[in-house]
């Protein structure tokens, strides 16, 4: 949502809003449907492609572009990140821009990232989500695929370190797939096992926390499950913490041994920015002043952080908006119009 005031004839109606901010890191697999997901080069925050391994000889896993997940209130695009079948075992990483990492990895601050997941995009061979360990993290390694994750979390590369959220499939029915949180410590696995919640073989939406301390005392990571990202971020499911060196975190890295997808990643310094909430602001009061045909609008208390709109309808109601000006940077200005016969409406827009 946007923060907008209204001004109707000469009269303010102000509505409080949310004010949204960009996603550092954003990955919409917006790819042609079912290309090879390696390679790949979109998004925002990123530095290369994605690039992976897949152990099955014919490359019946290797991770490829399909059907998009969505989820209720969240803006999506694209395609997602889907293993067709469950032969072998892949593992998928990109690297974060300079710029990107940076902003994410800096002692004494809190980040965010969110991510829709499924465990079953149903391959050929149907799979067998049951099973399904597929996990995401942020990190300074990849996954390795020479251990099949059906009974375990992925496993990382040598001396690797990372921390994210994967599946925690039981073998038994789909029906008994779990969330839980993973991290790796010098290439050691802890996985939140204890803590798992259930969540079947459904689309879930995972937000994650991640408070960056200083060195000698621990980070800790909180995962929450969403059911609405317009609504107050709920108690979360789980809490992990250790002491890592997270400066040298420079990749997101996927690893998956049955027809898992991802889809709609992304890494913020707020919630807002990874599709969650927002920060409640006050709407942008607006005047009106006529003389000699022409109207001279005054907007006050603009954020002076994003691009604010003047903009115009002749229908409030079914109407579409016309932006005639835009101004950042200030938080008042005035704008003159010059006015027709046709009633016109104006608002103010606040955002991206």
């Amino acid at each position: 949502m946007k923060k907008i005031s209204i001004l109707i004839m000469g009269l303010l109606v102000g509505f409080m809003g949310v004010q949204t901010q960009a996603s550092t890191v954003y990955e919409g697999f917006d790819y042609a449907d079912g290309t090879n997901v390696w390679g790949q080069a979109g998004g925002e925050g990123w530095e290369g492609v994605w690039v992976g391994t897949d152990t099955d000889a014919a490359g019946r896993g290797i991770p490829e572009v399909g059907t998009g997940l969505t989820f209720t209130n969240l803006t999506v695009t694209g395609g997602a990140y889907v293993r067709p079948q469950r032969y072998g075992v892949a593992q998928s990483s990109r690297t974060i821009s300079t710029a990107s990492q940076a902003a994410l990895t800096a002692d004494n601050t809190t980040i965010w990232f969110s991510v829709l997941m499924k465990p079953n995009a149903g391959g050929s061979t149907g799979g067998f989500a049951a099973n399904s360990h597929g996990t995401i993290v942020l990190g300074d390694t990849a996954f390795i695929d020479s251990v099949n994750p059906g009974l375990i979390p992925p496993t990382i590369g040598a001396n690797g370190n990372a921390l994210g959220v994967g599946f925690d499939g039981d073998g038994a029915s789909s029906d008994n797939i779990g969330l839980q949180g993973v991290i790796y410590t010098n290439g050691v696995t802890v996985a939140g096992s204890a803590e798992r919640i259930l969540v079947g073989d459904n689309t879930v939406m995972v937000v994650g926390k991640i408070d960056w301390a200083a060195d000698g005392t621990d980070d800790v990571l909180s995962l929450y499950n969403i059911s609405d990202p317009l609504a107050e971020l709920p108690e979360p499911f789980t809490t992990m913490s250790n002491d890592w060196n997270q400066a040298t975190f420079n990749l997101v890295a996927i690893g998956s041994g049955q027809t898992e997808m991802f889809d709609e990643i992304r890494f913020g310094t707020s919630l807002s920015a990874v599709g969650v909430g927002g920060v409640t602001v006050d709407a942008a009061v607006l005047s009106i002043d006529y003389a000699a045909g022409f109207v001279t609008v005054g907007a006050t208390n603009l954020t002076a952080g994003t691009i604010n709109y003047l903009q115009s309808s002749t229908d409030l109601v079914a109407g579409s908006w016309s932006n005639l000006y835009s101004v950042s940077g200030v938080t008042e200005t005035n704008w003159t119009i010059s006015t027709e016969d046709t009633p016109v409406f104006f608002r103010v827009e606040s955002g991206e």
